[in-house]
């Protein structure tokens, strides 16, 4: 070999070198926008699969009926801050919520209870629960106005603006919802949907 085929050796040599530590570096800075658009198309997604109202909605206007046979209006979600809990009778999901509703064994959550089904014998049952209104949702029109596509799924209510939701199976994972959103945290739809398919 010749000198000017060794120098130029050693110069594409180096050229390749140099092109890779640029592409390692551009590589380790777009990394972190790379995971954070992933986090950002996964929760769009599970928002599209699971519905529901994002958080800063405002609570669209409705009429439903409550489980005694009164009215019950978007007004009176305004008035404080409520969470309003969507159950379904052939969701298996919302057993343990259901039970504990219809044999009165639901926690104190700190804020008033709206339980809204869509089935008037279950809506009933549900009633006996003391201090939780009861919605009878047959047509799903209320369902509708939230967009509500799994159940359980609960809202988080703040003065008629949706502050957060999820699709807790629990009073637990309920009442963290709860405290994650007072404590400042408007929360999209969480984690929690994996108990839908359970």
């Amino acid at each position: 070999m010749t000198t000017p085929w060794i120098a130029a050796f050693l110069g594409l040599s180096a050229t390749v070198v140099i092109l890779g530590l640029l592409v390692l570096g551009m590589l380790r800075r777009l990394a972190p926008l790379l995971e954070r658009t992933e986090q950002v198309l996964s929760g769009a997604e599970r928002r599209m699969a699971l519905g529901g109202l994002p958080p800063g909605a405002t609570v669209p206007e409705f009429v439903a009926e409550r489980s005694d046979g009164g009215a019950f209006t978007a007004r009176e979600l305004s008035e404080s801050t409520t969470i309003l809990l969507f159950v379904d009778s052939d969701c298996k999901a919302c057993e343990q919520l259901v039970a504990d509703l219809m044999h009165g064994r639901v926690p104190d959550l700190g804020v008033p209870l709206v339980v809204v089904s869509d089935d008037r014998a279950e809506a009933q049952t549900l009633a006996r629960s003391t201090d939780v209104t009861v919605l009878i949702d047959q047509d799903r029109s209320l369902a509708a106005s939230f967009d509500t596509r799994a159940t359980p799924q609960a809202f988080v209510l703040s003065y008629g603006t949706v502050r957060s939701s999820a699709t807790p199976n629990t009073w637990e994972s309920m009442s963290s919802l709860l405290a994650s959103t007072t404590r400042g945290g408007d929360r999209e739809t969480d984690t929690a949907a994996a108990a839908v398919a359970s």
